[in-house]
């Protein structure tokens, strides 16, 4: 009992570090959405799905969905990974009902390619290379300072992480959308976003019961706020007990987070849902993620 009232503790200071960030991601959830590295890393290919949902009386609509592949190709020693992303923020103009939704809605299609290299068969160092075809379609009301915005944009963005990791731990750095983005046919520059991602999982042994795994993710710098941030931005503090899985997190509007879910064997469910709102007044904010293995091991 101690020793989980320490871990309790110890997980409300490392939520007390967390920062803002404009990911939605739960920390974990879709294991390349940070870092391509990743790619490859379970022992059997995996599919993961993430769908997170946040609605309120104001007239904002917002909603991501996520779709994830990834595999371990032995013959090339690499694992490749496939991914879906659909994100779409829709708002109503309270103040004048009979003008247009205001919208913004944004699909990228991603492939990656992540060499895995073995140190004494306990460590394995990843360096990866991602490549994505980005579309946006937009409308954004009249204001004293813009005016009325409508219009599509198409580009192609890069990425490249690498990423250190034994069967407990990983450290990993990634870079996003790098300098090298075509927008309407021409190579111009563009924001780039780059992370460090770390985590630990503490279990006596692989047979225990309990295990319990803290996730940070720091952005290091942003397309938004091109600063250094010595705080985590992401924070995602999970504990097992058999099948039942339970977390505590942050999400980007720096609103307390829990997450409860459910895995068995190659199967594993989770649900976050943000704490903070009233759900009397009709607001919802949540994800829902399920992840699956299947096939033979590498």
């Amino acid at each position: 009992m101690k020793k989980l009232i320490k871990l309790i503790v110890w997980a409300g200071i490392f939520m007390s570090f967390a920062k803002q960030t404009e990911a939605q991601v739960w920390v974990g959830t879709i294991p390349s959405y940070y870092n391509p590295s990743f790619a490859g890393g379970a022992d059997m290919p995996r599919l993961s799905t993430y769908s997170f949902i946040n609605t309120s009386k104001n007239g904002l609509v917002a909603n991501q969905h996520y779709l994830s592949y990834d595999q371990y190709i032995s013959k090339i020693a690499s694992g490749i990974g496939f991914n879906l992303e659909y994100n779409n923020r829709n708002s109503v103009n309270l103040l004048d009902l009979s003008k247009p939704d205001n919208f913004n809605t944004y699909y990228r299609a991603e492939m990656i390619i992540a060499p895995k290299i073995s140190i004494n068969g306990k460590w394995t160092i990843s360096p990866s290379v991602s490549a994505s075809v980005n579309h946006q379609h937009f409308r954004l009301d009249e204001t004293p300072f813009n005016p009325s915005l409508l219009g599509d944009e198409t580009n192609l963005h890069l990425g490249a992480g690498l990423l250190l990791n034994s069967k407990r731990f990983y450290l990993g750095y990634s870079i996003y959308h790098l300098p090298t983005a075509v927008r309407g046919g021409r190579y111009s520059t563009s924001p780039w976003t780059s992370m460090v991602q770390a985590g630990y999982t503490f279990q006596r042994s692989e047979e225990a019961n309990f295990a319990f795994t803290p996730q940070l993710l720091w952005i290091i710098r942003n397309e938004f706020t091109p600063t250094r941030n010595l705080f985590p931005a992401g924070v995602s503090l999970n504990f097992r007990y058999k099948n039942i899985l339970f977390g505590m997190g942050q999400t980007p509007e720096q609103s307390p987070c829990i997450m409860i879910g459910y895995q068995s064997g190659r199967f594993r469910i989770m649900h976050m849902f943000v704490t903070h709102l009233d759900l009397e007044e009709g607001s919802y904010a949540g994800s829902l993620s399920f992840r699956y293995l299947f096939g033979n091991p590498k």
